[in-house]
């Protein structure tokens, strides 16, 4: 997915669910800063103090970067809690050994006994932590990868090869050209051989696995399906907390169609996003308020916890403004620790994966 799902289906669909526009501009916001938090150096503040941020990506939806030279770690500790949420099921798969069958993605949903499903009860018992919010973000976005992820592994694995790449409406002279610009990406990590495709909702491919077996794939489905399952996240997430219930909400059979319609149109990221942004100015899918022109800047949290000076002698500065402890930044990365420790440290173990 990208950030026309992560950030703003995932603001629709908490708006629907019957949260309010700040609190639906937080949960989204973290969904898809899940895909940008790539900062692995420690800051160290002009007026005292340390932070480690957490990395929960690499680069990847650029399809350039670190993936360009993938370790292990990252994949155990980035791909797999983040983006690649294993399936857990050893019995079928892409794999010859059941160990790395267990790692490979499969669409998960509430209740369904999933890797998934058990983590997102122990995101259910944290919701009333400071970075309740942002936890629900970051499970939303990795609940929805696992939909339009399925069938690939977040290591660098011969399981993830893609051969016979084609595209409805796309020539050869597209793929050749995407190859081309993406020569730097690397083989076999995740859904790297099958570029972007995956990840944008209006596609309809297909391609052959390492095994030569031919799989025929739909996004629109796949993307209407992660979207289900984010409303009943968010639906149960509000029984169990109802104080952050601000509207009584729309069913998602009201507003199915309507996904599926967006869905459905092509366009490159920014007009899909422009898009949704629009239908939300028209009142589309509720009435608009307002307030409410949600638009994601990458940076706008980062800027809101941490002032930057540049010094000729010492180069960049940093100082932690006054409310450091309760931004945004700070609650998400918090946020994210959690939500990795628990993936690696009590979901996966309990599947025989052993990480850490």
């Amino acid at each position: 997915m990208q950030k026309d799902f992560h950030f703003y289906t995932i603001y629709i669909l908490t708006r629907c669910a019957g949260f309010g526009p700040e609190e639906a501009g937080v949960v989204a916001y973290a969904s898809q800063f899940a895909d940008d938090a790539v900062e692995e150096e420690p800051f160290w503040f002009e007026n005292g103090g340390f932070f480690q941020p957490v990395v929960t990506s690499h680069n990847y939806y650029s399809l350039r970067g670190a993936l360009a030279s993938p370790t292990r770690e990252a994949g155990y500790r980035v791909w797999i809690p983040f983006h690649f949420m294993p399936g857990g099921d050893e019995r079928s798969g892409k794999s010859e050994d059941p160990f790395y069958r267990r790692l490979e993605v499969r669409p998960a949903g509430v209740g369904d006994g999933s890797p998934m499903d058990r983590a997102l009860k122990r995101m259910l018992e944290a919701g009333d932590r400071p970075y309740g919010l942002h936890l629900l973000g970051i499970v939303l976005h990795v609940l929805a990868d696992t939909w339009s992820h399925q069938g690939f592994i977040g290591l660098t694995r011969p399981e993830n090869e893609v051969e016979d790449l084609e595209i409805e409406g796309e020539g050869k002279g597209f793929l050749e050209a995407l190859k081309e610009e993406f020569h730097d990406l690397a083989p076999k990590t995740g859904h790297a051989e099958a570029l972007n495709i995956p990840d944008e909702p209006y596609r309809r491919w297909s391609y052959r696995d390492f095994r030569g077996k031919l799989h025929e794939i739909d996004n629109v489905e796949r993307s209407l399906s992660a979207a289900r399952e984010c409303y009943r996240v968010l639906v149960v997430w509000l029984e169990r907390y109802s104080g952050w219930r601000r509207w009584v909400g729309r069913p998602f059979e009201e507003i199915e169609g309507l996904f599926g319609e967006f869905f459905e149109v092509s366009g490159d990221l920014e007009e899909r996003c422009r898009r949704w942004r629009k239908a939300l100015r028209e009142g589309r899918f509720f009435d608009p308020e307002l307030e409410e022109d949600p638009v994601y800047r990458r940076g706008a949290w980062f800027r809101q916890a941490v002032e930057v000076d540049f010094d000729e002698e010492t180069g960049i500065r940093y100082r932690w403004r006054q409310n450091f402890n309760r931004s945004h930044w700070r609650l998400f990365h918090a946020a994210a620790a959690f939500w990795r420790f628990v993936v690696l440290n009590e979901v996966l173990p309990e599947i025989g994966v052993v990480c850490g």
